[in-house]
């Protein structure tokens, strides 16, 4: 072995270069893996003998570094009686670590962590290496003392590494790190922490307690809680630690109070009470400087039961009050939470600090405290206390899990309301006196709303009612909405059947009083509904209120009535749900009779989509054909605010469509269908929509319904045919998944190809807008035989600036990615060959993005995602037909402002560059509304979906 082993050697360049000795050291140790895993009898070298080679060359003195290196690879792998009984003789010719030759150091001080491992035993045997062990140990820790950083480090890593390595005691080692540890601590205490710091779970008590005395070191605190993980820690070292840091607590720094609170939480002392409240109480004093030390306050007297928590509560009320940003208040609140003895002090501190500060951050976080101390102990414990300021008034408004009874609303705030209510009307207070008294009288009832939340007695609940009603009518306080609410939430079955029947006849009243004003009125009926959900009775009110309303449609129909009218018919939409059969049959013709007047269109048709919703069998009793006619008949007749409502009528009716028994119903209303989807109303063209959905779902054939809407392309106006093509657009989108949509959309196209010979902009518009989706949906085997078409019809609109070139050139973009450029230039006229040369170099370009994974892929699947991917085009709009296309690269954007505009503005943002061409100010984004009520480059008023897909 020494002759093949010497020539491997020899082999190394004078110069040590790690490429050679890596692959030398991966050979050798290759060979002793095997040889020590395959049981091979027949081998040539064995891990002893590799042993015995390296310690024979190593008394040579030369290229000990290389050495050393191969023999910290091989070790491991050496009998470990073999590696004991040579430790001297290693020891000898290292000589220890040579501050000369720094990689030589480092490599000697590998050898001794692993000679301590081995003849310490890894098995749990004997750790008691005698001197040689000791001096291998000793020998680390004097390079701890190295003045080169690197040595210094791969020091105290070798000797993690060493005890974390054996299993067995290893208190010799140990013992010598602390010895070590006790006798540099005085001299440089923050380079040895620091670099021991790794090493002190493996430690004892011996230096937890000296090491107390350096708290001002900014690691010693860091090392301490290190030690808490100690094997060696018990009960009695925790509190003995605990009691040293409690000593030394003064030498803290104010920065290293969290360091030091999270310290005393890794011991655990939770059996030593008087440990605790001295815990508690040194901890006081760092609250008012770090935040941090609040967890370790809160763990620390949780537990305990003989805090002094009044004490305590004034000390941290102290903090709270002198704190500029609220600092403590969440504390201080859960000292609230936690301890009731100290519940006032702490409600009473909050208040002071209230009124004492002017830092509105501090107010919220005070007001905060106060809402999460009523959330915890509940509403009756904190008004028990008496401290009814405006403050605790306000954090009373939230709600409490705790069980509550109104006998405590009543009997400690309602006394208060009334004595601020006489107040108020005396003729000796000033204005602003009054005023108070008034905003108290508000405050109390608005700390009404949940207690009648949380109150569970029904019997509280209806003995109540009256006493809300009545304030819900005083003209003096704005108290309707707050009424409102505590009836809403204190109706249940078993109240609404007690007084059901007066509450609604008292609500009728206050909405009746309130007429003119549309948000008490809303307020009201919104209040109505709930009741009439609990189960309420509703004829008293219905047979009254019907004829009220009967008497005033009754002829001659006078203009003066419409506003009573819209009141009546506002009450009645919330009653509907509770009415009886025979009941909606009657508001059903009432209604009928209304909206032929043209003059409440609006409320009546919300009155007839309410009766669709809760009695829809009743109303289409004698079939559908009689309300689509209503709505349908009316259209011209009605006010424009009567559109949304009328398609909610529509589409109740649609959804519920039987088409095999009214196959007439939908050829009879798509009409409207369509029209409404060019609706400058966003709401109106999403109902419109949810409407041309349910038709298709109701009509159960695709293809006869494609056909149906298709039908409107050859219709009179630009704006009816414009309308179709965008219906057709979002149904092949929204259906692009239903084989028969797919197969048609070859068909539809051909015809929407046709419609490129129109002069109408808004029908062109459309066209472009269902050519992107078309292309986006079809086969490339469907769309092959009509892409001439297709690509002429284009290019007839890509000329000069015209607003539609960047959507065409996307289109185009898309044609020559799935065919080829070849296959589109066929169908291109010569004078836009540019354009298709300029569209094939940026999709090489785009090609080689996405092949490098820098390139995003298509967002077919998502409507408005597809849309807005497509508009940011990659080549900022430029072409080589025209170079810049009428706009710079900063106006460029401004068919989209309202959503990617530069200026990250609204659609009213003007944007005001220069144009690359004529050097003229271009037209801003608002002067581009056309008449429907929508931007000309692809703004909207409001995103409705198919919209934004054609603009």
């Amino acid at each position: 072995m020494s002759s093949p082993l010497s020539n491997i050697l020899d082999t190394l360049s004078a110069d040590r270069r790690d490429i050679q000795l890596a692959a030398v050291t991966s050979a050798l140790v290759s060979i002793v893996q095997n040889i020590d895993g395959s049981g091979n009898t027949d081998r040539r070298v064995s891990p002893g003998e590799l042993f015995a080679v390296i310690l024979t060359s190593l008394t040579k003195g030369e290229r000990v570094l290389e050495l050393l290196k191969l023999l910290n690879a091989t070790i491991q792998y050496v009998p470990p009686p073999l590696v004991k009984a040579n430790v001297k003789a290693l020891l000898k010719l290292t000589k220890g670590p040579s501050n000369s030759d720094k990689a030589v150091s480092r490599q000697s001080i590998t050898l001794y962590g692993s000679l301590v491992v081995i003849a310490g035993g890894t098995g749990g045997g004997d750790a008691t290496g005698g001197d040689d062990t000791t001096q291998c140990v000793r020998s680390i820790l004097s390079s701890l003392s190295s003045p080169t950083p690197k040595t210094r480090k791969h020091a105290a890593a070798t000797l993690r590494t060493v005890l974390q390595s054996s299993s067995g005691p290893l208190t010799p080692v140990v013992q010598a790190v602390e010895d070590f540890l006790l006798e540099a601590l005085p001299s440089s205490p923050s380079q040895v922490l620091t670099l021991l710091l790794p090493l002190a779970p493996f430690l004892t008590a011996r230096v937890a307690i000296p090491l107390t005395a350096y708290l001002s070191q900014p690691v010693t605190l860091p090392f301490l809680s290190s030690f808490s993980q100690s094997r060696s820690l018990t009960s009695d070292v925790s509190v003995a630690v605990v009691s040293s840091l409690l000593k030394n607590h003064g030498s803290v720094p104010k920065a290293s109070a969290g360091a030091y609170a999270s310290c005393l939480s890794s011991f655990d002392v939770s059996g030593e009470p008087k440990l605790c409240q001295a815990v508690v109480q040194v901890l006081m004093t760092f609250l008012s400087t770090n935040p941090q030390v609040a967890p370790v306050f809160k763990k620390y007297t949780a537990p305990l039961a003989t805090l002094n928590a009044v004490k305590i509560a004034e000390s941290l009320g102290k903090r709270v009050s002198t704190s500029p940003n609220g600092e403590g208040c969440e504390l201080l609140g859960w000292w609230g939470e936690t301890k009731p003895e100290a519940l006032k002090v702490v409600v009473e501190n909050l208040v002071a600090a209230h009124g004492n500060t002017t830092n509105n951050k501090s107010k919220r976080s005070i007001l905060a405290a106060l809402e999460s101390i009523v959330s915890a102990r509940g509403h009756e414990e904190v008004v028990a206390l008496g401290i009814l300021d405006p403050l605790v008034l306000s954090a009373l408004q939230s709600p409490s899990d705790v069980p509550t009874t109104l006998k405590t609303f009543q009997s400690a705030l309602l006394p208060l309301a009334r004595k601020s209510d006489v107040a108020s009307r005396s003729s000796t207070v000033t204005a602003e006196e009054r005023a108070a008294h008034k905003a108290r009288v508000d405050a109390v009832w608005t700390v009404a709303v949940p207690f009648c939340a949380a109150a569970p007695s029904a019997d509280e609940r209806v003995a109540f009612v009256p006493t809300v009603v009545k304030v819900m009518g005083d003209t003096k306080y704005d108290l309707l909405g707050v009424g409102c609410k505590c009836i809403s939430s204190m109706m249940s079955a078993e109240v609404a059947e007690k007084v059901g029947v007066k509450v609604l006849a008292s609500l009728f009243n206050v909405a009746d009083k309130a007429k003119g004003d549309t948000v008490k009125v809303n307020l009201v009926c919104g209040c109505i509904s709930d009741v009439v959900a609990a189960g309420a009775p509703v004829q008293g009110v219905f047979k009254k209120l019907l004829p009220r309303i009967l008497t005033l449609v009754a002829p001659p129909f006078d203009g003066d009535k419409v506003e009573s009218i819209n009141h009546l018919l506002t009450l009645l939409s919330s009653i509907l749900p509770g009415i009886t059969a025979s009941d909606a049959t009657a508001v059903y013709r009432t209604t009928k009779a209304i909206i032929g007047t043209g003059k409440c269109g609006k409320k009546a048709f919300r009155v007839l989509a309410s009766l669709l919703g809760s009695h829809p069998s009743t109303v289409l009793e004698a079939g559908p054909e009689d309300v689509v006619k209503v709505i349908t008949e009316t259209l011209m007749s009605c006010d424009v605010g009567s559109r949304l409502e009328r398609l909610k009528s529509l589409r109740q009716v649609l959804e519920t469509l039987d088409n095999k028994r009214h196959p007439d119903v939908i050829p009879g209303s798509v009409g409207e269908v369509l029209l409404c989807l060019k609706d400058s109303n966003g709401k109106v063209r999403d109902e419109a929509y949810g409407c041309l959905a349910a038709a298709f779902d109701a009509r159960g054939d695709p293809r006869d319904f494609i056909h149906i809407v298709l039908g409107a392309v050859a219709a009179r106006t630009p704006h009816m045919r414009s309308a179709a093509v965008m219906a057709l657009s979002r149904v092949v989108f929204d259906r692009r998944d239903c084989e028969v949509t797919r197969s048609m959309v070859g068909e539809v196209l051909g015809v929407v190809c046709v419609l490129f010979r129109e002069k109408a902009r808004e029908v062109i518009k459309s066209a472009v807008g269902f050519v992107r989706v078309a292309v986006a949906s079809m086969s490339k085997e469907d769309l092959e035989p009509m892409l001439g078409d297709v690509v002429e019809g284009l290019l007839l609109w890509n000329k000069g600036k015209d607003r539609f070139r960047a959507k065409i050139k996307i289109i185009l973009k898309r044609l020559v990615r799935v065919y080829g450029y070849e296959a589109v230039k066929d169908h291109v006229p010569k004078e836009d060959e540019r354009l298709i040369t300029h569209i094939r170099k940026v999709e090489e370009r785009e090609r080689r993005k996405r092949a490098s994974g820098r390139g995003g892929g298509d967002a077919d699947d998502d409507f408005e995602g597809m849309m807005d991917e497509e508009e940011r085009d990659s080549d900022g709009g430029r072409t080589f037909m025209s170079g810049m296309t009428g706009v710079t690269a900063r106006t460029g954007m401004t068919g989209r402002s309202g959503r990617t505009g530069l200026t990250g503005g609204t659609m009213d943002t003007a944007v005001t560059g220069r144009t690359g061409k004529t050097g003229q100010t271009s037209r801003t984004a608002k002067s581009n509304i056309t008449a429907d009520g929508r931007l000309t480059g692809g703004v909207q008023i409001k995103s409705a979906g198919v919209v934004d897909m054609l603009d």
